[in-house]
């Protein structure tokens, strides 16, 4: 079955985008971390799935893109990138393919699309200016103004280890769009994104000193969660992180694992 659903997706992105005269070449960089292999869509009806007439492409091996467009369309709708469980690879853990499927995107005019562009396209979804979009997350998540929450952290954090703490955020943030992505995957791209500042303030905005301290993108992935509704352990278990209980069903249960 994963076989034929990556076949129509491959078919969408070798037919999509059409023929305009006018069409130039975009260049991004889809991140978590660098995410190869996933789908990127430049979405012009704005429902966060990729249409037949939507211009798209994959990832390459570095999770860069580069996608045919008219530039009227690129600066008036949102880049969108799927990450596919069982096909693309975050590079964060470059080993294995993800397991849950996820979306991220981007405000229009922005190649870079991450968990954070995603955030800030969420709060822009509810009528603010790109500028005070930006200003609203960088505040929430407690980040410098003067660091590039729009740019490419993996990169920028060579260079200024503050830039780490983004990088263990977005990959918090991705956590939680996965599971977004995995409990209400029928909802409108619109819903999706305000359930993203939701759970920000719930999931992510409790831990986020310890996930801005975690060891390592991984491990901060492992406590989006908060504390209200977790079964709460004492002592060190290595930023491991248990299933809220009122998630548990009698469809996941026996997907349970005992640590």
């Amino acid at each position: 079955m994963k076989f034929y659903i990556y076949l129509f997706i491959f078919l969408l992105i070798s037919c999509g985008g059409g023929s305009d005269s006018d069409q130039t070449s975009s260049q991004g960089v889809a991140i978590d971390g660098y995410l190869s292999n996933a789908v990127v869509f430049l979405d012009l009806n704005e429902n966060g799935f990729l249409d037949e007439d939507e211009p798209s492409t994959l990832t390459d091996e570095s999770g860069g893109y580069s996608i045919l467009a008219s530039n009227a369309d690129l600066n008036k709708f949102p880049i969108v990138v799927q990450a596919i469980a069982g096909s693309t690879v975050d590079l964060d853990e470059p080993d294995v393919e993800i397991s849950n499927s996820y979306n991220l995107s981007a405000p229009p005019g922005n190649t870079t699309v991450s968990p954070i562009t995603t955030l800030v396209h969420a709060k822009m979804n509810e009528g603010l200016s790109l500028a005070d979009a930006t200003d609203s997350v960088a505040e929430d998540l407690s980040i410098d103004s003067s660091l590039d929450i729009m740019g490419d952290y993996v990169d920028a954090k060579t260079s200024n280890n503050n830039y780490s703490e983004i990088h263990n955020i977005a990959s918090a943030l991705a956590e939680v769009l996965s599971e977004i992505e995995t409990l209400t995957p029928e909802a409108s791209f619109s819903d999706k994104l305000s359930s993203l500042q939701s759970k920000m303030n719930s999931d992510i905005k409790p831990m986020l000193s310890s996930i801005k301290s975690a060891a390592n993108p991984s491990a901060a992935k492992k406590l989006a969660g908060g504390g209200e509704g977790w079964f709460q352990w004492s002592g060190d278990y290595g930023n491991k992180r248990y299933s809220k209980l009122t998630q548990i069903n009698t469809d996941n249960v026996d997907e349970l694992e005992l640590k």
